[in-house]
């Protein structure tokens, strides 16, 4: 989905209106562009980094600049207000549930959805790194990384332990063993990639000006802020009391908490390199 298929991708995950895909307004644009020379990039990766809207209230990416399919940008839904007065509260609602925002809960989540423009910029620009880096290529790798080392060492112990001359269930076992031991090690260096790349970012961003650690620290609260309110209002743990998101086992993402505090060190630390985005 982030070569071939990206337009359809693209297309699956953005905001339509009465049939047609919303176009994102100018001041959004005018951010998108401030971000691309935030991040000084290259005019290569600026023509194959496109925006787009998209539905829900998280900023979406997909697609690589190291490919030529290039990469979008999902721009949420809350990027479009300014106040909370222009929030579609009718409109908003969870699992079909309207929300109530009179309540703590509902006023905790209309304040975390309007960021203000430095707070949209760090968002859009962390994304834009996000497509900068490897990850794809090495998501493919680690598939098919997986998927052929555990052919080769099912095969290897069959042959060894000559188990195609006894019943099935032993090799079922062995197939079984394997298969959770391959899904295993690919979660884990997808999810160590992933969070690892996410760190990296957020370093990246915070290297540029106190502004710009600032301004992440901020949207990040706000993030989190958004999450602990869902918590209340769905009465489920998909995120932590502090606004994290749970998982089960894996760890898909580096936690808010962690990315907050990495930006705050950097603002008591004073490190600032004003070095260019990488």
């Amino acid at each position: 989905p982030h070569t071939v298929f990206l337009d359809r991708y693209k297309e699956f995950m953005a905001c339509y209106k009465d049939g047609i895909v919303s176009s994102l307004p100018e001041k959004i644009l005018q951010r998108f562009d401030a971000a691309c020379k935030l991040l000084n990039l290259k005019e290569r990766e600026s023509k194959l980094i496109k925006p787009f809207a998209t539905f829900g209230f998280d900023l979406f990416y997909a697609g690589t600049v190291k490919s030529h399919y290039g990469a979008y940008i999902g721009i949420p839904t809350n990027y479009l207000y300014d106040n909370e007065g222009q929030i579609d509260k009718k409109n908003i609602k969870l699992q079909t549930e309207p929300i109530k925002w009179s309540s703590p809960e509902g006023e905790l989540l209309s304040k975390s959805l309007i960021l203000d423009e430095d707070e949209q910029i760090y968002g859009i620009a962390h994304c834009i790194l996000m497509t900068r880096n490897h990850q794809r290529f090495l998501n493919g790798i680690y598939a098919s990384g997986t998927i052929f080392g555990t052919y080769i060492l099912g095969h290897f112990i069959n042959k060894q332990m000559q188990l195609h001359s006894r019943p099935f269930f032993f090799r079922g076992v062995l197939y079984g063993i394997l298969g959770l031991f391959g899904f295993g090690l690919w979660a884990l260096m997808k999810d160590a990639t992933q969070v690892y790349y996410e760190g990296a970012a957020d370093d990246a961003l915070g290297d540029i000006s106190p502004e710009m650690a600032n301004a992440g620290v901020r949207f990040y609260s706000k993030i989190m802020e958004k999450n602990i309110a869902l918590r209340r209002i769905t009465k489920k743990d998909n995120y932590s009391t502090e606004g994290d998101i749970c998982y089960t086992i894996r760890m898909k993402s580096f936690p808010y908490t962690a990315r907050k505090a990495l930006l705050e060190e950097k603002l008591k630390t004073g490190r600032h390199t004003n070095e260019e985005p990488k």
